[in-house]
């Protein structure tokens, strides 16, 4: 499994990505706590690994930017990776997993939730939505999986 992990680093070396970010909340508002990362970019030199991607607006309320980068050390079971905004540790199961803990992220309630009123279907849909924003704006803590 440890080989497996840094190898699997070190090869994935690629641009953009499929991935999705998850933001943890109760079981009941799980589906509409996953996004897809459309920009999910991620790239290997070495053992020099750097991810960039932006938060979901309707999290955030604009477009905050997230670098993490960090280096794949033969043998370790996490990698690690930090920026200015955030830190993340990673693990390889079937995907790779990386939870991430942010920091000084500018987040803009009233935008995200004007951004949730504009693309969910009903009252119960935006009262999720609205939900989700809230937990991540008091502990912004996330997962993404690719």
């Amino acid at each position: 499994m440890k080989t497996f992990l840094t190898l699997g680093f070190i090869l994935a070396a690629g641009n953009l990505m499929a991935a999705s970010y998850e933001v943890p909340v109760a079981a009941e508002l799980k589906e509409l706590a996953i996004f897809e990362l459309q920009d999910f970019e991620k790239k290997t030199e070495g053992d020099k690994v750097v991810v960039k991607y932006k938060l979901p607006y309707v999290l955030v309320g604009n477009e905050e930017k997230i670098k993490l980068e960090g280096k794949a050390v033969s043998g370790a079971e996490e990698l690690l990776l930090v920026g200015d905004k955030a830190v993340a540790t990673c693990r390889s199961y079937d995907k790779f997993v990386c939870t991430i803990e942010y920091n000084d992220l500018d987040i803009d309630q009233e935008a995200a939730a004007s951004a949730i009123r504009a693309i969910s279907k009903n009252p119960t849909e935006v009262s999720g939505r609205l939900e989700v924003m809230r937990a991540f704006s008091t502990d912004p803590v996330g997962i993404i999986t690719y």
